[in-house]
């Protein structure tokens, strides 16, 4: 039933390569699964930082997260391709070979484990690790990272991504930071206000410094999590309503404000309740997730699996509904494919689900922050003199459109997400050492997830800040770089066809804060990825990516015609290159007409012909040239439409006859009809039809036509008199106020 073997990942996702082979996802019109590759430290897949298979793979080693990945993305045949979601449980170690590694309270650096109620006290049943420890910190996001690395997968998805008790977080390396922060000595108690923020932030900071990294490497990939509700549940739709349930002040998993600051792509929410029995809380906390998406993607999680097959089917329509306030969610992930309703089975549910829920394929909804961003981000670690050790406690303020401020984590991480573009100035600050500044000019469009990357040194000797980075002069087999430092320093330019390069030109080593490389013997149409590089007697700085296209003889592709009317048509294509744009025309392929050459050099090209005939067949070839070559596509063509026609009758016109009394009115001013209009006068609505009028225009040519009637607007008339149109495959009736 799951995907321990490929027997099972057939089953789930259908055969790859076969057409016909769609599997139980897709025949139910589901366009996601959330799977779980990371149970306890233990995995599906190899893992890159050494974590262990999980047990029931057959064979022990079979890569499950790739077969599935294949048979998800597998379109064969025009399959739809299945997202998938890595779900994977955060800190719960299973007390296994991880587990086992990090569990020495005598080597403190190496000590994981969360404790409750002390740092003496006793560990997680579950040797739950806690990521208040810097290296732990560490290890977390690596491992984490690694499946985005190294796998196409569609999103990273978060289990147990809290404490599991209001008196946990009492690992002594946590502590000892949280007292080194606050001046203080000894254990905090659990009820500390204080103290519970801290536990919060860093939950929090693992969340920020994934999303951060992922958006710089692989901004495509989803970040989500499923997060717990419980009782009580939000009694409103606002933060303080929030802060009243158990995952803010019980867990400390702050996953409100995660939707707020944009470190989450998507909510997930567990709202798992029996219809039965709590209806209320489901509710209440559905329309709080409803409402409270911010920029974000909003997924219902009800608890199939607690209800009665009828309930659960009724709780995921319900996640359909908007809200009181009138916003709805994104979609909605049931709990579980294992046990999808109490006591029952996938072949028992899908029926249902199918007929009631999903009776047609729906592609995922788009995220724009992602695919059409508007804003940029900043990120980076900061470190310390003399050893580059992470300057935990450090602050780091940024300023520019907007200012904001935070603590670094434990590894002296930071991100701002979501700013608006234009220039930034970056400062890390920490008592004892000298300010760290570094600055950016966050851009849309300019680098990988639009995403800048400012690591700091506090107490160092500055480096050059590189901005203004360029690429001029492009042409088909070359192109110059430019930017601009801070400070004097050295040339070079890094650069190939990805982002491992494996180019780099020889050092210009005068000092400089203009600076210009040349590229050349590069091949033509081809997209280049590039770095720039500035060295000082202090050390070096390396710039985000950056990407150019080389030019080129241009290349015709997506040829239409749009806007096709009775006397015109406008043409468009794309080319690889910039070109300039033509095209030729006529009745025939031989063509007899052409346009006048557009010379603007452009990749997107559009060209309107008028002056043509209604109703006639047109042949029509673009064309496009620059400075490399012509290219010419083949015959298309397009049909210029009928004339529009139009039909006025009223009252004056034979083909107008009345049943009732009717009465001519002779206000001048009424707009469309004029004096002479008819009326006939009632008390209130009319109950039933007193009065009729019906006009039958000549229509000369069959088609599709537009039907319009224009009444006479005033406070005493008729809030709901039917118009009816009568033609030769039925009626339409259409109520007018």
């Amino acid at each position: 039933t799951g995907f321990l073997s490929q027997t099972q990942v057939n089953n789930l996702l259908g055969v790859v390569g076969d057409p016909n082979s769609k599997g139980t996802i897709r025949d139910a019109n589901c366009n996601m699964v959330i799977v779980q590759v990371r149970r306890r430290f233990d995995v599906c897949y190899p893992s890159g930082v050494g974590e262990p298979y999980m047990s029931g793979l057959t064979p022990s080693n079979f890569n499950a997260l790739q077969a599935m990945i294949n048979a998800a993305h597998d379109t064969t045949g025009g399959k739809k391709r299945v997202e998938v979601h890595c779900w994977s449980v955060a800190f719960k170690t299973g007390q296994g070979e991880v587990y086992s590694e990090h569990n020495d309270p005598a080597d403190p650096d190496n000590y994981w484990v969360t404790r409750l109620g002390s740092t003496s006290g006793s560990e997680n049943g579950d040797g739950a690790f806690d990521p208040g420890h810097p290296k732990c910190l560490e290890y977390l996001v690596n491992a984490h990272m690694d499946l985005v690395t190294n796998f196409d997968i569609d999103g990273i998805h978060y289990d147990y991504i809290r404490f599991e008790g209001n008196t946990e977080g009492y690992n002594p390396t946590s502590v000892a930071r949280y007292n080194q922060r606050y001046g203080l000595s000894g254990d905090p108690a659990s009820s500390s206000e204080q103290f519970k923020q801290w536990r919060r932030d860093q939950v929090s900071g693992f969340v920020r410094q994934v999303y951060a990294r992922v958006q710089a490497v692989k901004p495509n990939v989803k970040q989500s999590g499923a997060f717990v509700t419980w009782n009580p549940s939000p009694t409103s739709s606002t933060r303080s309503a929030f802060m009243a349930t158990r995952p803010y002040y019980d867990v400390y998993s702050d996953w409100d404000s995660w939707m707020e600051e944009g470190i989450i792509d998507m909510a997930v929410p567990m709202t798992y309740y029996n219809w039965a029995s709590l209806p209320n809380d489901y509710t209440r906390w559905m329309n709080f997730e409803k409402d409270r998406k911010f920029n974000r993607h909003m997924i219902i999680g009800p608890g199939t699996y607690l209800n009665s097959l009828s309930n659960a089917i009724y709780e995921l329509q319900q996640t359909r509904w908007a809200s009181p306030a009138g916003n709805y969610a994104q979609g909605f992930s049931g709990y579980s494919y294992r046990v999808p309703y109490s006591g029952g089975s996938w072949s028992g549910f899908s029926p249902s689900l199918v007929a009631d829920v999903t009776p047609t394929w729906d592609d995922i909804p788009t995220m724009p922050w992602k695919t059409n961003p508007t804003t940029g981000h900043v990120c980076g670690t900061v470190t310390q003199i003399p050893d580059d050790a992470w300057a935990d406690h450090a602050t780091v303020s940024i300023t520019g459109p907007v200012s904001r401020s935070m603590y670094v984590d434990g590894t002296g991480f930071y991100a701002f997400i979501d700013l608006p573009p234009g220039s930034y100035s970056i400062t890390a600050s920490k008592a004892g050492y000298a300010d760290a500044i570094s600055s950016a000019d966050v851009a849309v469009g300019q680098v990988t997830g639009n995403m800048y990357v400012r690591d700091l040194l506090l107490g160092g000797n500055p480096l050059p800040t590189i901005s203004n980075v360029q690429a001029t002069n492009v042409t088909n087999s070359g192109a110059t770089i430019t930017w601009l430092t801070d400070l004097a320093s050295s040339s070079q330019v890094e650069y190939g066809l990805t982002t491992s390069y494996g180019n780099l030109t020889p050092l210009d080593s005068t000092p400089v804060t203009s600076h210009s490389v040349a590229l050349s013997g590069l091949n033509a149409t081809t997209l280049y990825h590039y770095r720039v590089i500035s060295t000082n007697a202090n050390g070096t700085s390396t710039s985000d990516d950056y990407t150019f296209t080389t030019s080129g003889p241009p290349q015709i592709s997506d040829v239409q015609a749009i806007d096709v009317g009775s006397n015109g048509a406008t043409i468009t294509w794309t080319t690889n290159a910039p070109a300039n744009s033509q095209v030729r025309y006529g009745l025939t392929s031989s063509y007899d007409q052409e346009t006048t050459v557009d010379p603007s050099l452009v990749t997107s090209h559009s060209v309107s012909l008028s002056g043509l005939t209604a109703s006639t067949p047109y042949h029509y070839q673009v064309v496009s040239s620059n400075a490399y070559g012509t290219a010419e596509s083949t015959d298309f063509t397009f049909t210029t439409t009928d004339p529009a026609t139009e039909i006025v009758i009223d009252n004056l016109d034979s083909g107008c006859t009345q049943t009732g009394s009717w009465y001519s009115g002779s206000i001048a001013a009424v707009p469309k009809i004029g004096t002479n209009y008819l009326f006939t006068p009632g008390t209130g609505l009319e109950s039933s039809t007193t009065a009729t009028c019906r006009w039958t225009p000549n229509i000369a040519t069959a088609g599709l036509y537009d039907v319009y009637v224009f009444y006479q607007i005033g406070s005493n008339r008729n809030e709901a008199a039917p118009f009816t149109v009568v033609y030769d495959g039925g009626q339409v009736v259409s109520i007018q106020n």
